[in-house]
């Protein structure tokens, strides 16, 4: 048996999928990796991170037996890393899992997980908003926990859930006090974010790891898929796009005016410039404040501003009830100090609800709805065949399985691109 593990490069993988098992370090498990670690087994492969299959230090046939049902979905257990770095071992099936994810929520109903599995759920989800876009889960056991980065995490209320498995973000302040106190306890915790697109692949590597703890592979690989058409859509539409012909771009806050951020704004992926890059701050918000004259000085072409959580736009709100987004549009376009900013003399604000951003307050995992709205509205010519509202009809109907008309319900920008 060998028991030496270092990494070795995956060859022709946009990234490695880390769960042990993935022998040849590419982005799935498959037929190879038994073929891998059988060659690690006699001398004519080197090992790797994550050969050793079912990690007991050794690579040997019980490794090959482990990827095999890996490959079948009759795995008793699946040893992975989590996005916080943290080596999970989980016992399989899965039936109790209790989550402060809304992200992983909108995960589940996407990969069709079983509604029974699901046991306690974060008590932000218990909302006007959040009852129509995941109306399945609102029967669970609430507990306290919310999307606030720095709030602190009720640990009795999930453990009066009796969970097998809590999947807490991997980002956030709150969730490292919680996870030691609930480890302490005897659950079972692993952490993942399905907000942070701006990290490489991270999605995608989540995804794929949630399709593999629930038996939900090929569900995974569906909804990767569709995510793959519309980034690539974006990218090869704005790929020959010179820099010169890229808009100047502040982006503004949920906050108070004059806040911004860059870590979730997309600009740059979007065919913009963004006139205060922020990349600099790595905490989950990402905001800074911003001299007014600095706006001025840059004279962007475009100014974007979020809208506050659910008060201003959601699921809930009447489609023609743009009256609040219009409200906020209008206060940027009337700033006396904006008169001669391009963007407010052209025309070009708007403002954008967090439900289809990348991250931020009611944020979910519809990332590819902030980049077709924002390509547009950079880049209007080249997008123009693009209605972002259909696409997010299509996603809602086939991956959320939802039966909203988006006609009627639902405000999610102003002006409607």
């Amino acid at each position: 048996m060998v028991s030496v593990v270092f990494t070795l490069p995956a060859a022709g993988a946009d990234y490695t999928l880390d769960i042990f098992g993935n022998a040849n370090m590419d982005d799935t498990i498959d037929v190879q990796d038994v073929v891998y670690v059988k060659g690690i087994i006699y001398g004519s492969e080197k090992p790797t991170d994550f050969a050793d299959a079912n990690y007991d230090g050794a690579i040997d046939e019980k490794d090959i037996d482990q990827i095999e049902a890996i490959i079948e979905g009759s795995e008793s257990e699946l040893v992975l890393m989590d996005s916080a770095g943290r080596l999970v071992r989980v016992k399989k099936p899965l039936q109790k899992v209790a989550t402060c994810s809304r992200h992983f929520l909108e995960v589940a109903q996407s990969l069709k997980i079983p509604e029974e599995t699901i046991v306690a759920i974060s008590d932000e989800v218990i909302d006007e908003d959040y009852s129509v876009l995941f109306p399945r889960w609102q029967d669970k056991i609430v507990m306290g926990c919310t999307g606030n980065p720095s709030a602190e995490i009720d640990c009795e209320s999930i453990l009066s859930a009796d969970p097998e498995l809590v999947i807490l973000y991997a980002s956030f302040d709150s969730s490292e006090p919680a996870q030691e106190n609930l480890v302490a306890a005897g659950v079972n915790v692993i952490r993942f974010n399905f907000n942070r697109p701006d990290l490489d692949n991270l999605f995608q590597k989540e995804v794929t790891k949630v399709g593999y703890l629930f038996d939900k592979k090929e569900e995974a690989k569906e909804l990767l898929s569709f995510y793959k058409k519309y980034e690539t859509l974006v990218q090869d539409r704005l790929a020959d796009v010179p820099e010169e012909e890229r808009p100047k771009v502040y982006y503004e806050s949920f906050t108070n005016p004059y806040v911004t951020f860059n870590q979730f704004a997309r600009v740059e992926t979007t065919g913009g410039k963004n006139i205060i890059p922020t990349r600099g701050i790595e905490k989950t918000m990402g905001v800074m404040n911003v001299d007014p004259e600095q706006i001025v000085a840059e004279n962007p072409d475009v100014i974007i501003k979020m809208a506050s959580r659910n008060v201003h736009a959601g699921y809930h709100f009447d489609a023609q009830d743009t009256g609040d987004l219009a409200a906020i549009r209008d206060e940027i376009l009337g700033r006396p100090e904006l008169q001669n900013v391009n963007a407010v003399k052209n025309g070009n604000v708007y403002v954008i609800s967090g439900f289809v951003m990348q991250s931020g307050p009611c944020s979910g995992c519809k990332y590819f709805l902030q980049d077709l709205y924002q390509a547009k509205w950079f880049h209007p010519e080249l997008f123009e065949d693009i209605d972002p509202k259909a696409v997010h009809q299509e996603y809602l109907k086939q991956f959320q399985g939802l039966d909203l008309d988006l006609d009627q319900m639902g405000v999610f920008v102003y002006p409607v691109a």
